[in-house]
């Protein structure tokens, strides 16, 4: 039979801390002392109804493993296995207040028919001596059926490496949902309908230095939306992309976080401000591209 002897030195040091406890509350008024009682008692039950675990109430349990599918976050089943189509991106460095950062703007598009969750997508390179680098990992989002979408991520300043040698490339793979139409299928809540984003004006600003982007969206349904600012030169090399938000400088609150901002149905109108700090040497203003994101 196992050892009794650290169960009653440990039934000793409750009721020496309830002890403890009840002449501290002496002095203090009723409710903490009523407090003080009371886990005095629950002490003294602990102490006296404890006991070591019998060897005859020991059972042996035979671990099976499970029949089930893995359930894939969002509440639906991950049907396919898949690769994102990356369809272009670009990546510069940029220096806002003293500190340097990357602007990431990348395309990608969902081909099929059916809700596609990303995996993680790393931005790598190389050192002098040849080695691999994995500067920074992020994620994307669950993308509509048959719909291409523009992402706009900031990042660390990836220190001395130069961004010729940087590459964006799916580390992770993605999944296809289940089919909505399927009998039976266990279907999370499909991702709403993007909408159609359109650069109405590019005007520039004066303080600080940058442009203001007047854009349209026209949505299918009212939704919480985000908006991507992606930067080319003038032969329209994709430079990088920044997140955009429902109102001006929405998207430097905080550093880089990608913001979401509710629209109504329809066609509504938005602004954006891009400081000329974020815009990557080479940045042709007449260029700027507004896209939905995920």
């Amino acid at each position: 039979m196992p050892s009794t002897t650290w169960f009653r030195n440990g039934a000793r040091s409750l009721r020496r801390a309830a002890g403890r406890t009840h002449r501290r509350a002496e002095s203090l008024p009723r409710l903490p002392f009523a407090v003080a009682f009371a886990m005095a008692l629950v002490a003294l039950v602990v102490a006296v109804e404890f006991r070591p675990p019998s060897e005859e109430v020991a059972v042996e349990v035979d671990e099976h493993p499970s029949d089930a599918e893995e359930m894939w976050y969002g509440g639906g089943f991950p049907t396919e296995e898949v690769e994102l189509e990356i369809v272009e991106y670009g990546v510069s460095r940029v220096v806002v207040q003293e500190l340097p950062r990357l602007v990431i703007g990348l395309v990608v598009r969902n081909p099929y028919d059916r809700d596609m969750s990303t995996g993680a997508v790393s931005l790598t390179s190389v050192t002098q001596d040849g080695n691999p680098v994995r500067i920074e990992d992020f994620y994307i989002g669950t993308i509509p059926p048959e719909t291409t979408v523009s992402v706009g991520y900031v990042a660390s300043g990836g220190g001395d490496l130069p961004v010729e040698a940087m590459r964006l490339e799916a580390s992770e793979p993605a999944f296809l949902y289940d089919d909505p139409e399927a009998e039976g299928a266990d279907v999370f809540s499909p991702a709403p309908v993007l909408p159609e984003a359109t650069l109405v004006e590019t005007e520039p600003l004066l303080s600080p230095d940058g442009y203001r982007l007047r854009y349209r969206l026209d949505a299918p349904e009212a939704a919480e939306v985000q908006v991507t600012i992606l930067f080319r030169d003038g032969e329209g090399r994709l430079l990088g992309g920044i997140p955009a938000g429902g109102e001006p400088f929405s998207m430097f609150h905080d550093g880089w976080t990608t913001h979401r901002f509710p629209v109504e149905e329809g066609e509504t109108l938005h602004h954006v401000d891009v400081p000329e700090a974020w815009m990557p040497e080479g940045t042709d203003p007449d260029r700027f591209e507004v896209g939905p994101s995920v």
